[in-house]
């Protein structure tokens, strides 16, 4: 990579960003380390192919079982995105990755994360604005509600099921399961508690999308 600066999609799923190695808990085509990535710190299990592309970050460590594992060095990584995930890490294993995350950042570096507006859904709920008019596919913006509907009259803001998966998950596979919750206050308090500076949130009807600075 350009100037060897490491770039992290953690929680990656088989989704491939350029320019970024893939962090998941799944064994999958585009995963470049397998980790569990609610235990720190992280032990990554690395097919032979894949390990020149972590550089001088990594270090490789044997485990009590004869286990060959790499870790991170600290203050390797340019960057983090974690999209979708945090939300399927426990509320009682969530400060310890973030401690994982501040500690493997370089100074400044930077954090990028989105997870479920809870806050957003909770006040949806209160003011009625659940509604099976409104699509549950699409962007954002595409997921209007119906101005004849004659349940809710054209003020709904959220479909029932992405309502409840923002709780709950999807359940798709045996990771898509929420364990934790987020408010925009909440995950603001747990960056700052964590370490981490410069805290900005991007207006979105359904997320939580932050930057944050190490």
């Amino acid at each position: 990579m350009q100037e060897n600066k490491i770039r992290l999609n953690i929680g990656s799923h088989n989704v491939k960003i350029e320019n970024y190695l893939n962090l998941d808990g799944l064994d999958l085509e585009n995963v470049d380390a397998v980790c569990e990535l609610n235990i720190a710190p992280y032990e990554l299990e690395i097919r032979e192919e894949n390990i020149e592309k972590f550089g001088d970050k990594i270090h490789k460590q044997i485990t009590q079982d004869n286990k060959e594992i790499y870790r991170f060095y600290d203050n390797t990584i340019k960057e983090i995105i974690s999209t979708e995930f945090l939300e399927h890490i426990s509320f009682r294993e969530t400060d310890s990755v973030l401690a994982e995350w501040y500690r493997i950042l370089e100074p400044d570096g930077v954090l990028h994360i989105q997870v479920p507006d809870c806050g957003k859904a909770m006040e949806y709920y209160v003011n009625g604005e659940i509604c099976s008019c409104v699509p549950h596919k699409g962007t954002s913006e595409q997921q209007i509600a119906d101005p004849l509907c004659f349940i809710c009259g054209g003020k709904g803001k959220i479909h029932p099921n992405r309502w409840l998966f923002s709780f709950t998950g999807a359940g798709k596979h045996k990771y898509d399961f929420h364990l934790n919750i987020f408010t925009k206050e909440r995950l603001d308090n747990t960056l700052e508690v964590a370490g981490f500076k410069n805290v900005k949130f991007t207006d979105d009807k359904y997320k939580l999308k932050v930057t944050a600075r190490k």
